[in-house]
């Protein structure tokens, strides 16, 4: 997706901090970081489903933005990801702890793997 293309981007050119795979596996500190992040992402996910889903059940963003989801009539997996581009970016907008926080690419990855699945689960 364009998240990976421009965090991988700004990871490269180190504009933007991480912590290397074989820094976050060299000392008992920086492995409980991973893990800790690793179980983070999850409740962080729920976390902010929930406040995004509220939101944009306001009248008038329900109204322009997200009535096209419950419009959706196409019933399969992926049909949760039948959003208006503007939901998208609420969506979507879930893996902002990886800018934030000085976590592992793992973590964006696993992240968004998680908001491109959970929809179908």
């Amino acid at each position: 997706t364009a998240f990976e293309v421009i965090f991988m981007r700004l990871w490269a050119t180190g504009r933007l901090p991480y912590i290397a795979d074989a820094e976050a596996l060299a000392t008992p500190g920086n492995i409980a970081r991973m893990v800790l992040w690793t179980l983070f992402v999850p409740a962080w996910r729920d976390f902010h489903f929930y406040f995004a889903h509220r939101f944009i059940h306001i009248r008038a963003l329900y109204k322009y933005v997200h009535s096209l989801h419950h419009r959706n009539t196409d019933i399969e997996p992926f049909s949760g990801l039948c959003m208006h581009p503007v939901e998208h970016m609420y969506y979507f907008s879930c893996v902002g702890p990886s800018v934030y926080l000085y976590m592992s690419p793992f973590h964006l990855m696993w992240n968004g793997i998680h908001l491109l699945l959970s929809p179908a689960a």
